[in-house]
């Protein structure tokens, strides 16, 4: 594969996990936002469907035959399921489920939960249960515009996203060190840092001694389309990198490929299995 391959690779996995990083903090936003689109203690059922509803225990109030339902009717039903200890407060709250029976027709009823001797609703144990339908109604009124959009939920839809978007890092990442080996087989490299000075721009890379650089060699660097665009020096070397002067009048910047095959005859540098 060449290194043109690897690199259109790197580019499309880098861009696909950027694009999914996007989209996965976009449906975390629908989520949390969500429930100011909604409004408070709305209930949307269609036919035949069922969702669990808590509260407190209203004034009064000490176990399930204590609480009064008002509202409903024959097709929409609120049943109190149990009492238990509240997690944050340790108050007493109940539980229990709002049931749409198969055959209601669309609409909308209120549902109230009091105590034995309340003539007021508290504001947190009045509910609107809003019946659709059928799910496609459901769905275009849906408070998250991802399930208005393609009907999924964003929450499960975000770990979807930031799964897939973790994989495509991945294989960014492998494409990035293949590339940098087959282009230092090439005597090539990318410049990852670069300072400014005086003297012009010092230009970091990673070719060294074990890939044939050494002080003093005057290299290329290349651009985007792979066009010379200035000369540089090395001015110094380890191992695996190199620092290269470029001239104040030349051009250089990080992403550039810095090129010294032609300072080395057009031979294959030692990584690449060059005979000695």
């Amino acid at each position: 594969m060449t290194t043109q391959r690897i690199a259109a690779i790197r580019r499309a996995t880098s861009t696909l996990a950027g694009i999914l990083c996007a989209l996965c903090a976009l449906a975390v936003l629908d989520g949390l936002t969500a429930k100011y689109r909604e409004g408070f203690n709305v209930l949307e059922l269609v036919p035949g469907r069922a969702l669990p509803i808590n509260g407190p225990m209203p004034a009064g109030a000490a176990e399930l035959p204590d609480l009064r339902i008002e509202g409903g009717g024959d097709d929409i039903r609120l049943v109190p399921e149990a009492v238990y200890k509240g997690f944050w407060f340790g108050g007493k709250m109940w539980k229990g489920t709002v049931t749409v029976l198969p055959g209601a027709g669309p609409g909308e009823v209120v549902l109230s939960v009091k105590g034995p001797a309340e003539k007021t609703v508290n504001p947190q144990l009045r509910f609107r249960v809003v019946v659709r339908a059928n799910l496609k109604e459901l769905q275009k009124h849906s408070p998250y515009y991802f399930e208005r959009l393609i009907g999924t939920r964003p929450f499960p839809l975000a770990v979807l996203l930031f799964v897939m978007a973790l994989f495509s890092a991945l294989g960014s990442f492998l494409a990035a060190r293949v590339l940098e080996k087959e282009m230092a087989k090439e005597g090539r490299a990318e410049i990852y840092m670069m300072k400014k000075s005086p003297e012009g721009s010092h230009i970091t890379f990673g070719l060294g001694t074990a890939h044939g650089a050494r002080p003093g060699m005057e290299l290329y660097v290349l651009c985007e389309n792979g066009c010379p665009v200035a000369k540089a020096t090395v001015v110094s070397c380890t191992e695996r990198e190199s620092v290269a002067l470029v001239r104040p009048n030349e051009e250089a910047r990080l992403g550039y490929v810095a090129d010294m095959h032609a300072a080395l005859g057009g031979k294959q540098t030692p990584e690449a299995g060059t005979s000695k």
